[in-house]
């Protein structure tokens, strides 16, 4: 009789174990809501104006991101967000004028732009000048999620994806002021492909609080897979069409890299009735 006792006793606490597990992997999985803001430095990287020379120094962009993101978590370890970013980016420019612009392969640079635009524009070009583009996108990154031990207070956290980025408005001002494409017949943002692609990567971790909230921080880095200028553009002038960019200038990749701070809400999945 005892030992029936004791092999039943062992058999529900199994069982009990067993179901505890089950719902205890069964709540890591839900939905989660965050809030995200990013303060980051951007590049326009093109091998033709690095090989440029004196005609081009570079300056990092610095900037601000803001956006919104929805998540699924499927298992302890691994989801996957959706979101939307606004993010303000671009590259900063410094060089001499009045040499011949071209790069080491006899490609025109994009200091030639900058001069064209001040003439047309009516901006003082002298010997030395300073250029700004700036571009807004609207990003959509699919991410897929690694989590640490989320039962710590405080956790790894990394993320990685692809992310769609959607034009929104370009503005390039040479010498601090801010010019037009008018002359050509066509807009500023004409210049630039309307959706690009980027891989996107982030490591950090991840605070734990009361109320199912967490705050994370992370490194994000996003590196676009495609030409962010869009090298088929024609302009028109004076009745002569005119290419742009020059056919054999190299591709510009969008980069950023910088510190994003989320907060979210997980709306756990209770046990099904």
């Amino acid at each position: 009789m005892i030992t029936s006792l004791k092999s039943s006793s062992t058999k529900y606490v199994a069982a009990a174990c067993l179901l505890f597990a089950s719902g205890a992997s069964f709540a890591q999985r839900g939905f989660d809501f965050g809030l995200k803001g990013t303060y980051q430095a951007s590049a326009m990287l093109n091998q033709t104006d690095q090989d440029a020379g004196p005609e081009l120094d570079f300056k990092n962009k610095m900037g601000f991101g803001a956006g919104a993101s929805i998540g699924y978590t499927f298992t302890k370890h691994i989801g996957a967000e959706i979101g939307i970013l606004y993010s303000k980016q671009g590259w900063s420019y410094t060089g001499e004028s009045g040499r011949i612009a071209t790069s080491t392969n006899g490609i025109l640079i994009i200091c030639d732009e900058f001069q064209g635009l001040a003439f047309y524009n009516t901006i003082p070009f002298s010997s030395k000048y300073t250029a700004d583009i700036s571009l807004t996108y609207l990003k959509i990154p699919l991410l897929f999620r690694y989590t640490g031990n989320s039962a710590n207070r405080t956790y790894f956290s990394g993320f990685i994806g692809p992310q769609l980025n959607m034009l929104s408005s370009a503005v390039t001002k040479v010498n601090g002021t801010t010019t037009s494409f008018a002359a050509y017949g066509i807009k500023n943002e004409d210049m630039y492909k309307k959706q690009t692609l980027s891989g996107v990567l982030g490591l950090g971790f991840g605070v734990r609080l009361p109320a199912n909230l967490t705050v994370a921080l992370h490194l994000r880095l996003d590196y676009g897979l495609n030409d962010a200028e869009d090298k088929s553009k024609n302009g028109t002038m004076l009745g002569i069409n005119y290419n742009m960019y020059d056919p054999k200038r190299a591709t510009t990749n969008n980069a950023t890299a910088g510190l994003m701070l989320s907060v979210n809400y997980k709306l756990k999945m209770g046990k099904k009735k």
